[in-house]
């Protein structure tokens, strides 16, 4: 459903980025009790991974995990998937997903990555030209690549539009029905914007007819 009504806006959408947020739940972690073997209550959360077109703040690809880890592995994932639907153009993402088989697979679709570049860079490509294009890029001039690369703020605001109008925690007590009520919160956020694009662009999906 995330990639179905996504694929309306593949006419405007190029510029991509990729982010994780968490989500909290109703639930309490005894983990931290019985480790310390203190009172000790840490609410369980989720893990969001998303991406997001820049210019409408559509979501092409959503995982949801109930435990953190695997960015990278993923971010790759999210590519492929928005790959099949969308002319990637850029793609940006911070820190988190500097690495050089991230750069690889945006080139493979025909992106430029543009991500947080570390600053224990060692001026070399290591295998990997892209990687060191795009880190040259952000080091002989970080304003212009500052232009490209903050093109991921907007999925900052696509995180925030989604708690505030849907909810930033999640009710179900099951694992799997935890994951279904966060992924149809991500669908209704996906219709609200192509409800936006009716009337911006002018694009009127034939499932919404």
């Amino acid at each position: 459903m995330i990639e179905e009504s996504s694929k309306p806006l593949s006419v405007i959408e190029h510029d991509f980025a990729t982010d994780a947020t968490g989500i909290r739940t109703k639930l309490f972690s005894s983990w931290y009790s019985i480790r310390c073997q203190k009172e000790i209550k840490k609410r369980d959360h989720l893990t969001i991974h998303i991406t997001t077109g820049v210019k409408s703040n559509i979501i092409t690809a959503l995982n949801v995990e109930t435990k953190s880890g695997k960015d990278n592995k993923i971010f790759r994932e999210h590519v492929d998937k928005t790959a099949e639907n969308f002319k990637i153009g850029e793609w940006s993402g911070d820190g988190r997903y500097w690495c050089k088989d991230n750069c690889r697979k945006i080139d493979e679709v025909g992106g430029i990555p543009y991500f947080k570049v570390w600053k224990n860079w060692s001026g070399k490509s290591r295998g990997c030209m892209i990687w060191k294009i795009m880190n040259q890029k952000s080091r002989d001039n970080p304003e212009e690549y500052g232009k490209h690369y903050h093109k991921r703020s907007n999925v900052e605001s696509t995180n925030h539009s989604k708690k505030v109008i849907h909810g930033d925690k999640v009710y179900s007590r099951l694992k799997s029905a935890r994951i279904n009520e966060e992924t149809l919160r991500w669908i209704n956020h996906n219709i609200n914007v192509l409800n936006r694009a009716k009337y911006e662009w002018k694009i009127n999906p034939k499932f919404m007819d």
